[in-house]
């Protein structure tokens, strides 16, 4: 859901246009652009962005986003101009390696869990920390033993 929601009305008065839920959408102008990001809801944005819905009996839209987001240096050098834009025509021109559905939805699972792991505070971070800090103490633990034992001459700088 969001704070402010758009009227119908507004759209038919205006040069809106509805965005699909699944769609993606990148920044073309100003310091985002060539930023990519995808909705789960009906919405509109201002001219700074495009956007782009896909046929899902041919390419998953999580896929696309994933694919763009890996293709953020390459659109990043498209940018033309004083303010670096990019326009949909510089978008239109990019190759996207379309694989199955199934090789797309398999790809997709793979970088929501990495992505879940790597971002959800209460998943990923916290049980990395932990992980880090259990091996932290083992080696500590293993260092400050061996030394305890005498396993070493001990020397004196002067």
């Amino acid at each position: 859901t969001t704070e402010k929601y758009v009227t119908e009305k507004a759209v038919e008065e205006t040069g809106l246009k509805w965005i699909l839920p699944n769609s993606i959408i990148i920044a073309i102008s100003g310091a985002t652009a060539g930023r990519v990001a995808m909705n789960s809801i009906p919405l509109t944005t201002n001219q700074h962005c495009c956007s782009i819905s896909v046929d899902e009996r041919i390419v998953n839209y999580k896929y696309l986003y994933y694919w763009l987001v890996n293709q953020n240096r390459q659109i990043l050098s498209l940018k033309q101009g004083a303010r670096g834009d990019i326009n949909m025509s510089m978008i239109k021109s990019l190759k996207i390696p379309v694989p199955s559905l199934e090789i797309q939805s398999r790809i997709v699972q793979v970088l929501d869990n990495f992505d879940t792991v790597c971002n959800d505070l209460n998943i990923g971070l916290p049980k990395e920390i932990e992980l880090r800090q259990k091996q932290y103490e083992y080696f500590r633990e293993k260092l400050l033993t061996f030394v305890a034992e005498g396993e070493y001459t001990e020397s004196r700088v002067e």
